[in-house]
């Protein structure tokens, strides 16, 4: 410690600028983490995520589709950007979740780093009449291809006479909410039950799931009931398709069709087991 009154001096002054610097610094480092924490929870982030997914729209079905990609394995860990104009604030806290507060654009999905994404999810605004809805999802689509042609896009209608406009604006997966449901609810009529075997292989929560997976090496150029007894023994999953190589899907394929080195499967496997 300092002994002589100037040097006694000096190190207070030391200590004081001392302390006053750290805190400055303090201060600042807690200013910039708030600063940001604000700016996510109010949907003004820019994000650099990449190979993630955007979902166009908040509502309880975003909600839900979150949830079923995050118990997947493969998607568990993959990040999510919402965009959307009806919430005010970040609508769920997850650390891989995004948000973006505005409408669908060149500027929003650029600060969701549409070039770097996998998949597009647009849903319907519900806050919207069946026409209007369709129409704000056919412009987000055309905007989305337009900065990405190379991401898949899925979309949600409630009309089918708008699917033709998707399909103009180039998406890849078109989804009729209302046909599907209607489809669903006559199945069960005639056939009751069907409608919980649907929903089992549809979730990846419980039960069963429906996947997509490669063709084993030692499988291709066989015929389609060795593969899919193979798919059986092998795995305990049920084979019931097959996607080719243009991406056409055949359900239950003839029993001699020689499966492909390049076809992908689509089976039936118990959630959470293991799969080819």
């Amino acid at each position: 410690a300092p002994v002589s009154p100037v040097g006694r001096v000096i190190g207070a002054f030391l200590m004081i600028f001392g302390i006053g610097t750290l805190g400055v610094f303090t201060a600042s480092i807690s200013s910039y983490f708030v600063d940001r924490r604000l700016k996510e929870d109010r949907g003004m982030k820019e994000y650099d995520y990449t190979n993630h997914y955007i979902i166009c729209e908040w509502s309880e079905r975003t909600r839900e589709i979150i949830n079923e990609l995050r118990v997947d394995e493969r998607t568990k860990n993959t990040p999510v950007v919402i965009i959307s104009d009806r919430v005010e604030h970040k609508p769920l806290d997850d650390d891989l979740v995004g948000f973006i507060r505005g409408q669908v654009n060149d500027e929003t999905l650029k600060r969701a780093n549409i070039k770097d994404a996998q998949t597009a999810i647009i849903l319907g605004d519900e806050s919207l009449d069946p026409t209007s809805r369709d129409a704000k999802v056919v412009l987000a689509g055309l905007t989305i291809e337009s900065l990405n042609p190379g991401i898949y896009t899925i979309a949600e209608l409630v009309e089918v006479a708008n699917v033709s406009h998707c399909k103009h604006a180039n998406i890849n997966e078109i989804i009729v909410g209302n046909e599907l449901v209607s489809m669903m609810i006559s199945s069960s009529a005639k056939d009751h039950g069907l409608s919980k075997i649907v929903s089992d292989i549809l979730s990846s929560q419980y039960g069963h799931e429906l996947v997509k997976r490669d063709v084993p090496p030692d499988l291709a150029g066989k015929p389609y009931l060795e593969v899919l007894n193979s798919v059986k023994e092998r795995y305990d999953a049920t084979l019931v398709g097959i996607q080719h190589e243009d991406q056409q899907l055949t359900t239950n394929p003839p029993v001699d069709y020689l499966v492909k080195e390049d076809d992908r499967l689509i089976i039936i496997a118990e959630t959470g087991k293991k799969k080819i």
